[in-house]
């Protein structure tokens, strides 16, 4: 991997964000690409768009703001607790990637071996 392709499914608003706050911006040496196509990344915005990760190549990181996002496939969902958006992470739907002991700490975990 050269470089981290991040899509954004479904909210044109969202990919514009992205864009601009990407730009110049690298995640272990590699740079941040905010596409449509080879994700390395998925954020999905809308429940009714769901069905995106179904067709979701394994490796992919999903990444949804919809309620039990994770508990229905999704391997990230960003909850909002007292004003703040807080990372939740189900560890059966990350497909491999290794997270870091600083995100761990601030996220809620569900999954992975109980």
């Amino acid at each position: 991997m050269n470089r981290i392709n991040i899509c954004v499914a479904d909210d044109s608003e969202i990919q514009k964000i992205l864009v601009q706050i990407t730009r110049g911006k690298q995640v272990r040496n590699k740079p941040l690409n905010i596409t449509n196509a080879d994700c390395d990344v998925l954020y999905i915005s809308e429940r009714s768009n769901f069905n995106l990760l179904e067709g979701v190549p394994k490796g992919t990181v999903t990444i949804g703001g919809m309620k039990q996002f994770t508990r229905d496939g999704g391997a990230i969902e960003l909850v909002e607790k007292q004003g703040k958006i807080k990372p939740k992470v189900n560890l059966n739907n990350i497909s491999g990637y290794r997270l870091s002991s600083n995100f761990l700490r601030v996220a809620e975990i569900e999954g992975g071996k109980q």
